[in-house]
């Protein structure tokens, strides 16, 4: 059994997120808010366990605009869209597959949805709309 902690996280751009991604079970964790990261793992000589990822405000890899505080979007470990960050009312949550086909179109009532959908390996386009403003993000499940 193993723990990873970031104890001391300095000299980052405002509202940078470190996130150590486990490739092994296709999930993200964001070390920036201190808390420790448990895992199990066999003795086993390989360096593709864990990524780390850096996303910035101005990062295509997270979301951030005037009308989003701090919108994040990702795949969990089961395989299905996570949308955080989102404090608007009457928000709409659009997917589409790669070739444009809507698979989703629900509503966000809350500041946080989980679409309960597991997807397939592919690219995907989750679009985010509240009131006039709209912001898409690609997402890439493995």
């Amino acid at each position: 059994n193993f723990t990873i902690k970031a104890t001391e996280i300095s000299n980052f751009e405002v509202g940078t997120q470190v996130i150590l991604k486990d490739n092994v079970l296709k999930a993200e964790y964001e070390l920036t808010n201190g808390t420790p990261y448990s895992f199990s793992s066999d003795v086993v000589n390989t360096t593709s366990r864990f990524s780390i990822l850096f996303r910035t405000p101005t990062s295509p890899n997270a979301l951030y605009d005037n009308n989003f505080s701090s919108l994040y979007i990702a795949i969990n470990a089961n395989n299905q869209i996570t949308i955080n960050g989102v404090g608007a009312k009457d928000c709409m949550v659009t997917v589409c597959n790669a070739v444009g086909q809507k698979l989703i179109n629900t509503a966000l009532t809350g500041s946080s949805l989980v679409i309960d959908k597991p997807f397939s390996t592919g690219v995907y386009l989750v679009t985010v709309n509240v009131g006039n403003a709209k912001v898409t993000k690609k997402v890439i499940v493995n």
